[in-house]
Order: C-alpha cells, then sequence, then structure tokens
C-alpha cells in the first residue's frame, strides 16, 4: 500500500500542495519530518535543516530557470520548513503559540 502525502498548512493558513513534488522534494520533505520529530529544540532544528534546504532552493531555482540568483526565502520547502522551525520552538516550549496543522491529510492506495 502506497502512501501519499497531502497538504501541509502553515500556522497563517497557506496550503502547499504535497503531492505534487518531484521526487527529491519528497524526500527533502521527509527528511524535515523526520528532523521536526527528532529535534531536541528549536536551535538543533535550525542547524541542522537550514543548509540543506537553502541549498536545494537553489538547486532547484538553477534546474527550472536557469538563473543561480534566487530568493531561497520563497521556497515553498523553506516555508514550510520554517514553519516546522516554529513548531519545535513551540513543542519543546521555547516559544509561545500553538502548532500548526501541519499535514492536513495522508492518502493511502
Amino acid at each position: 500500500m502506497a502512501y501519499h502525502l497531502g497538504k501541509y498548512r502553515t500556522i497563517e493558513g497557506k496550503e502547499y500542495d504535497l503531492c505534487s513534488l518531484t521526487p527529491t522534494e519528497c524526500k527533502l520533505f521527509n527528511w524535515l519530518r523526520e528532523e521536526y520529530i527528532n529535534a531536541d529544540s528549536w536551535k538543533d532544528f535550525q542547524d541542522r535543516t537550514a543548509r540543506p534546504i537553502v541549498e536545494a532552493a537553489m538547486k532547484a531555482a538553477e534546474t527550472r530557470t536557469g538563473e543561480k540568483q534566487f530568493q531561497w526565502e520563497n521556497y515553498f520547502l523553506y516555508k514550510i520548513r520554517y514553519d516546522l522551525l516554529r513548531n519545535v520552538g513551540v513543542r519543546t516550549g521555547e516559544l509561545k503559540g500553538e502548532l500548526s496543522d501541519m499535514i492536513i491529510e495522508e492518502l493511502k492506495n
């Protein structure tokens, strides 16, 4: 039975369709989820995930547009990572607030 990711919803209510991820993006997203689950602190998650996601954003931009300059802050996996970073802080008590919805559906085939 295969699993297909559904959507990710940030604390601001922005939704990202995870069904349309490329295989590389899917792998990165699943890695982010594992890092989120295993993170002991906000800083731990930040230190472990920031660089790989920025590098992935730059590579994706170069592949799609041929440009070497790209506002990586606009890359959807960076925005998801940023939301997960906030959620780590909330979960560990380092930040006040509520957790975002994160994955709002996961479909099985």
